[in-house]
């Protein structure tokens, strides 16, 4: 899971604009807990080059724990949603609680 914060925050930090806000949504819904990442992108020199090895890795993470990942690569700006059952997440859920709230920590200091 830090893996996976890691990267998108990484992601954002290469190619977000920086003087525009980064919105994040977190809720349950339909027995799923739902985040929603996103962005406007900053413009890109073309010589950078992107493998998208980053959110091969966070698709993986995301399937590893049941969830799922879906991208929005628009134009000017980029929507990850990730989505987690409910389910799977009471089985263990201190590592869960342990996780998201490092996620929270882990976003408030990329913020500020």
């Amino acid at each position: 899971m830090k893996r996976m914060m890691d990267n998108i925050c990484s992601n954002i930090q290469k190619y977000a604009r920086k003087e525009q806000p980064i919105y994040l949504q977190i809720s349950i819904e339909k027995g799923n807990l739902k985040i929603v990442f996103e962005n406007e992108k900053k413009e890109i020199n073309h010589e950078v080059e992107s493998n998208k090895i980053g959110l091969k890795s966070v698709n993986k993470i995301i399937e590893i724990h049941q969830g799922q990942c879906f991208i929005q690569d628009l134009m000017d700006s980029f929507i990850l949603i990730i989505t987690f059952p409910l389910s799977f997440i009471k089985k263990d859920f201190k590592y869960y609680a342990y996780n998201i709230r490092n996620l929270f920590s882990f976003i408030l200091l990329f913020l500020v």
